[in-house]
C-alpha cells in the first residue's frame, strides 16, 4: 500500500483537534515569547519535573526542563515520573503547538470542519505544513531514546504523549527524505525494506498506541471516537 505510513499523522490530527484542545485546553495557542529560560543544575528532579508539567505549552520552557532532566540519573525514577519526562521532552519539540495552530489554521482558511475531506495531495501539503514546526533535536538525544524504548514508559505514557512522540520520530525520518519527489512514499518504501532505522522506533510507539486505544474505544465522550479511529488507521499500518 503506497504512502501508508503518511496515515500516521493522522491521530495527531485527530487529538489536536478533539482531545488535545481538553488536555491543553489553556493557553494552547499562546507560545510564550520569552528568551530562551535557564535552569540551575542544583534544581531537583521532582521540581524540574513540576516545571515542566505547569509549562506544557510553551516548548522553550520545555526544553531547558528537558535538557536539565536528560543531566539527571533517571534510573531511579517511577515509570510514572518518566513517562512525565517524556511528556516533557515532547512538548520541547513544539509538537502539540505545530498541529494544533497549523491544522486549525488550515481547516479555517479551507472553512472545513476536518480533514477527512481532503484529498491526498491537500493531505501532504498539510502535514508538510506541521512537520515544518517540530523541533526533532529531541529525537537524537540518548535519555529520549532510551524512553521510548522502556516498555514501562510507554505503558504509563498517556495517548497524546505516545502520538506526538511518533510526529516527532517520522518528522525526523521525514526531513532526511525531504528531497525525495515524494518523501512520504519514501517513507513508506524505506519502512517496508527495513533501511530506516527509525522505523523501528515509530513502530514500536504505533503498536503501544493501538494497544492503548483498543482497550480505550468504550470510553465515554469524545476521547472513545478518537481512539476508535486511532485503532484502524494505525493498525493498518504496523499489520503492513
Amino acid at each position: 500500500m503506497k504512502n501508508k505510513l503518511f496515515y500516521v499523522l493522522f491521530p495527531f490530527f485527530f487529538l489536536g483537534l478533539t482531545s488535545c484542545q481538553q488536555v491543553f485546553e489553556t493557553s494552547v495557542f499562546e507560545f510564550a515569547a520569552r528568551d530562551n529560560p535557564r535552569i540551575s543544575s542544583n534544581v531537583s528532579t521532582d521540581k524540574l519535573i513540576q516545571l515542566g508539567i505547569e509549562n506544557s505549552t510553551d516548548a522553550k520552557t520545555s526544553k531547558a526542563v528537558f535538557d536539565a532532566l536528560t543531566k539527571k540519573d533517571l534510573t531511579g525514577l517511577s515509570s510514572q515520573d518518566k513517562a512525565s519526562v517524556l511528556t516533557i521532552g515532547v512538548n520541547a519539540s513544539n509538537t502539540n503547538n505545530a498541529v494544533m495552530t497549523t491544522v486549525d489554521g488550515f481547516l479555517k482558511e479551507n472553512t472545513l470542519d476536518n480533514i477527512s475531506s481532503l484529498s491526498e495531495e491537500e493531505q501532504k501539503k498539510l502535514l508538510e505544513s506541521v512537520v515544518k514546526n517540530v523541533d526533532t533535536s529531541v529525537y537524537t538525544n540518548e535519555k529520549f531514546r532510551e524512553l521510548i524504548n522502556d516498555e514501562d514508559v510507554l505503558n504509563a505514557s498517556s495517548p497524546e504523549t505516545l502520538c506526538f512522540v511518533s510526529a516527532v520520530i517520522l518528522t525526523y525520518s521525514y526531513n532526511k527524505y525531504k528531497t525525495e519527489p515524494d518523501p512520504f512514499e519514501a517513507l513508506a518504501d524505506a519502512a517496508v525494506d527495513g533501511s530506516d532505522p527509525e522505523m523501528a522506533d515509530l513502530k514500536t510507539v504505533a503498536e503501544k498506541i493501538t494497544n492503548i486505544t483498543i482497550t480505550n474505544t468504550e470510553d465515554s465522550g469524545p476521547l472513545g471516537s478518537v481512539f476508535g479511529d486511532l485503532a484502524d488507521m494505525i493498525s493498518g499500518i504496523i499489520s503492513k
